[in-house]
């Protein structure tokens, strides 16, 4: 995300506003999209959830149902729940630890009366949540924390360690209450920068706090060399802290564009060409591509996608998800207004190319 983005752990009732804006013919067209094929998180957009077709489709074409587990309601939330058990869908929870009762004046050293009141703000909420899907026969899979509070500082070893204090607590609680839960943090990995190097290892943790994978911002879809090696460079430092899981987060219809005077700035709004929403589908998805890392990327090593911004975050983000999830799911088509491209009609292809069958040489 962005600095600073609203908090991120696995949530359920933040596509609320997200899906306010969806229209009958929106999810008229979501249901002609396949569900993709790892499940992707999505932020939550907002407090109120509508109980529309798109939301409905939004939770079976990702296989995921996110609440914010600050700001989740119970009755929004357990009608999402309802919708995740018949999809079959996993649910998420999304917060921002030590940005809620804990002020940003204070260092990472205090332990006092705020400290204590952060982690039980959190414990009581990720238990209130599940609570409500206890409700509905339903667990949470996941929770996302996006905290970028703090900041290490190479030269004092002891606010480092109490970063790592701090981070460890947060996890342990949310392992207390989902104990079968993966947790995910935001901004832990390695991006592109304007360093000397033209790359950056995350300045918000020291990477010797417990955690289940790395992550990395796919954050400017169109460079998609630059989103590729992006990943790779995460997973490679992955291996030297022998982590296997690398989730990728991914921005459609918005991202960091370059710029004449700086280096890149965030874009709410950006309708670039949406091959590339095609190409990162097809890639993060299929089996093939993760098999080919020097080609493409580790992409094998992603279990799972988080996408920020979250559903019909501005008006282009459907046309983007669409080529998304058209590439994700095997089709040669960008829209769903275009016929499907078979060996006799479609260009050669790469002859290796898993669907569909291109023609002989």
């Amino acid at each position: 995300m962005r600095s600073r983005i609203p908090g991120l752990m696995f949530c359920v009732s933040s596509i609320v506003a997200a899906c306010t804006v969806a229209s009958a013919s929106e999810a008229d067209g979501l249901s002609k999209l396949a569900p993709l094929p790892k499940p992707h998180y999505f932020w939550p957009q907002g407090i109120e959830w509508p109980d529309t077709r798109s939301t409905d489709e939004i939770i079976r074409i990702m296989g995921t149902a996110c609440v914010s587990g600050e700001y989740a309601r119970e009755d929004e939330s357990r009608r999402l729940f309802r919708m995740a058990a018949k999809h079959k869908a996993l649910i998420g929870v999304f917060y921002s630890p030590w940005h809620r009762r804990f002020p940003s004046d204070l260092p990472p050293t205090d332990k006092g009366e705020k400290h204590l009141e952060e982690l039980k703000r959190l414990k009581n909420r990720l238990e209130l949540i599940r609570g409500w899907a206890n409700a509905e026969k339903m667990k949470v899979n996941a929770v996302l924390f996006d905290s970028e509070r703090f900041h290490v500082d190479e030269s004092n070893e002891r606010w480092n360690s109490a970063i790592d204090q701090k981070y460890n607590a947060t996890y342990d609680v949310a392992k207390s209450v989902y104990p079968d839960s993966v947790v995910e943090w935001y901004g832990s990995g390695l991006g592109r920068t304007a360093s000397g190097s033209g790359w950056s290892q995350s300045t918000f943790f020291t990477f010797r706090e417990k955690r289940d994978s790395l992550s990395c911002s796919l954050y400017c879809v169109p460079e998609i060399e630059g989103m590729r090696e992006t990943y790779r460079r995460t997973a490679q430092f992955a291996d030297s802290l022998k982590i296997r899981s690398v989730t990728p987060w991914v921005a459609l219809a918005t991202g960091y564009r370059r710029q004449t005077d700086q280096f890149n700035k965030w874009s709410k709004d950006w309708d670039y060409e949406t091959i590339y929403d095609w190409t990162l589908g097809r890639e993060l998805n299929i089996n093939w591509f993760g098999e080919r890392p020097e080609r493409f990327a580790p992409y094998s090593r992603c279990k799972y996608v988080v996408f920020y911004p979250g559903p019909f975050a501005n008006d282009h983000w459907k046309k983007h998800f669409v080529a998304y999830v058209l590439g994700a799911t095997g089709s040669r088509k960008l829209t769903l207004d275009e016929p499907e491209e078979t060996p006799e009609n479609s260009p050669a292809t790469d002859p290796a190319a898993p669907t569909p069958k291109s023609p002989k040489p």
